[in-house]
């Protein structure tokens, strides 16, 4: 009962928090004149706003919602999304049609003492990698909180207990995070454990070998790594900004910076030439979250300065906000 009793404290505090981002996330309004749109970006952004899941054109500056209650939007090869519905009746995986109208579940927990965050394709389209975090109901799964490995039915396939935040490589490895806080996920933990790193993890049967990337240092605890077309570069957050390492070790640097700011969840451009990625900050004298591109090459990181020519923004020239979570970059 203490387990429950702690999982319930640490579930309820995710949920406060959210409510907070939501909150202030709402905000649009500026004062600050908008600066040009970046034409080198292009394509869709899906991504969340508060508990639904919208699409923003680069191109046309729309930003549309195609389905409520939902997070963590992952665009399938077919135009289907898949995506994880926080019910408390049970975290689960779902698939929704092209359409928003049709959804199917791959994976249900069936308990209220549950939690799964940033689930990621394999690059095959076949199998599914997700953070996973169950103290009761586990089967199938052999732990209870890890990087979990299924099949788009749902049968457990491999894991990793106590690595989180998984990437998939091109050739089917994952990058995940040694450590974090695996139930108020864009957060790091106070102390780092003894694991905190970044992992590239091979799956070997029902389990998932792990070598660690050494350039990257385990305190502060780096977290939600995200993977380069190619495969050969990786981004992740560390010290509450973006940074870069290639996937052998070499090249650490840091993308952004800015003081009082906390990077969130990123994606890579399809091009591999940008990075996109939620911020936590103050935009003209106000706390909300909003999305930033800055490009992956460059001599430093960039400062997240609200004039910064970095923002995507709607057609009335505000910022997308309102959101928290994976994205995806068509």
């Amino acid at each position: 009962m203490m387990l429950f009793t702690a999982f319930q404290k640490r579930w309820y505090a995710t949920l406060a928090v959210a409510a907070v981002l939501v909150s202030a996330c709402s905000k649009t309004s500026e004062t600050s004149p908008a600066p040009a749109s970046n034409g080198a970006w292009a394509g869709t952004l899906v991504h969340n706003y508060a508990n639904d899941m919208q699409e923003y054109s680069f191109t046309a500056k729309t930003n549309t919602t195609f389905k409520t209650a939902g997070n963590d939007p992952v665009r399938l090869a077919d135009g289907s999304t898949l995506y994880v519905n926080k019910a408390f009746s049970g975290a689960r995986l779902e698939v929704t049609n092209a359409a928003g109208n049709q959804v199917r579940v791959i994976y249900n927990s069936q308990s209220s003492a549950s939690a799964i965050s940033n689930p990621k394709i394999s690059p095959d389209g076949s199998k599914v990698a997700f953070t996973y975090t169950e103290y009761y109901n586990r089967a199938p799964v052999p732990f209870s909180y890890g990087t979990v490995v299924m099949d788009l039915n749902g049968n457990y396939l491999a894991g990793a207990e106590g690595y989180f935040s998984p990437a998939w490589l091109p050739d089917g490895r994952l990058v995940m995070a040694g450590d974090y806080d695996s139930n108020i996920n864009f957060q790091a933990p106070a102390t780092p454990s003894a694991k905190a790193g970044l992992y590239i993890g091979t799956i070997a049967g029902t389990g998932i070998n792990v070598s660690r990337v050494a350039a990257v240092a385990s305190n502060p605890t780096p977290i939600l790594p995200s993977v380069s077309p190619d495969g050969t570069r990786i981004a992740f957050v560390q010290n509450t900004h973006l940074w870069l390492v290639n996937t052998d070790g070499t090249g650490l640097r840091a993308l952004t910076t800015a003081s009082g700011s906390q990077e969130g969840h990123s994606v890579w451009s399809p091009d591999g030439k940008y990075v996109a990625f939620w911020t936590y900050k103050t935009f003209e004298q106000s706390y909300y979250t909003a999305l930033g591109v800055v490009p992956a090459t460059g001599t430093g990181p960039v400062a997240l300065e609200n004039s910064a020519d970095i923002w995507p923004r709607n057609a009335d020239g505000n910022r997308i906000s309102g959101g928290w979570g994976g994205i995806t970059w068509l």
